[in-house]
């Protein structure tokens, strides 16, 4: 019996992307175990899907997911929906379903399934509408990445955004400083002390491949040093481009790298549009089975 089916999200070719484990009946597990096993896994998510809460809302098959850090449960995570989004496809329905909805602790999140025959080739997450947060200097930032404040565009602000799960957004000048940077604990904790640290998505124009931006993704707080892709933040940054640059006003498309440090290069298409205070943010990418496992249990 398979326990859990581990996929590579957001994929560029063999062993890419962002892996993610997904465990087919989550009800079998208390909180304490789904902790545990996610701390076992040693993966930066790992997806819980309660096969015995199938069911549909107009028409659409909807599941309810839990996802888990190695150091806490979360309520939206972007990766592992499109993974879990990919499971639940490939091992529930069978069908070639347009779309199908995660119900998740932020919300039910639609994703939809786009096929090249009878291929499920790409997966894209409709994000929640964003919230726009505390904003930061440049003085109070760069210390805490190991950057000059010099590395840092000042024609964008820094901020906290939020579609379920928030990032603090940082624009840079140039890839070199994205590459350079690295979160400095002492910093970190010193200007955060007594509050919850911050997620920090860092990007630039400046691109390794022939993409629009160059990203890069660290989440203490949850024990995770970088991430390889990360679609939560990635839809933080598209509603982040969507209200402050000028170059993606309206509807726009852009596709961004990631995981390039940790040898495991990402790509993520990013599709977004705002109309007045309402958002279009959705984030997509391709997802790849690796493998299957079974708990040895005592």
């Amino acid at each position: 019996m398979t326990d859990f089916i581990c996929v590579d999200v957001f994929d560029m070719g063999l062993y890419t992307g962002n892996p993610l484990a997904v465990f087919l009946k989550g009800e079998s597990y208390d909180d304490k175990t789904m902790q545990m096993l996610a701390r076992e896994m040693n993966l930066s998510e790992v997806t819980f899907m309660m096969s015995d809460s199938i069911t549909a809302i107009d028409g659409v098959p909807t599941v309810d997911v839990r996802i888990f850090t190695p150091a806490a449960e979360i309520p939206f995570a972007g990766h592992p929906t499109l993974g879990t989004a990919y499971v639940f496809q490939q091992e529930f329905l069978k069908q070639a379903f347009p779309s199908v909805n995660l119900r998740m602790k932020a919300g039910i999140i639609p994703v939809d399934l786009r096929y090249d025959g009878d291929r499920l080739r790409q997966l894209v997450m409709t994000q929640n509408q964003p919230s726009f947060l505390q904003t930061y200097s440049r003085a109070a930032i760069a210390p805490i990445l190991s950057l000059t404040e010099d590395d840092i565009d000042d024609a964008m602000p820094i901020q906290m955004v939020s579609t379920g799960l928030p990032f603090l957004i940082v624009p840079l000048k140039h890839l070199a400083g994205a590459q350079r940077a690295r979160i400095y604990e002492a910093a970190l904790e010193d200007a955060f002390r007594g509050e919850e640290l911050p997620n920090f998505l860092i990007y630039t124009a400046e691109t390794v491949d022939h993409h629009d931006y160059h990203v890069r993704v660290f989440v203490p707080e949850l024990g995770v040093s970088e991430d390889p892709a990360t679609g939560s933040a990635n839809g933080c940054l598209c509603a982040y481009l969507s209200k402050y640059d000028a170059k993606r006003q309206g509807h726009f498309r852009a596709t961004v790298e990631q995981g390039y440090a940790l040898k495991r290069p990402s790509l993520l298409y990013l599709e977004g549009e705002r109309k007045a205070e309402n958002y279009l943010i959705q984030v997509g990418g391709q997802v790849t089975p690796v493998y299957r496992g079974t708990l040895t249990r005592p």
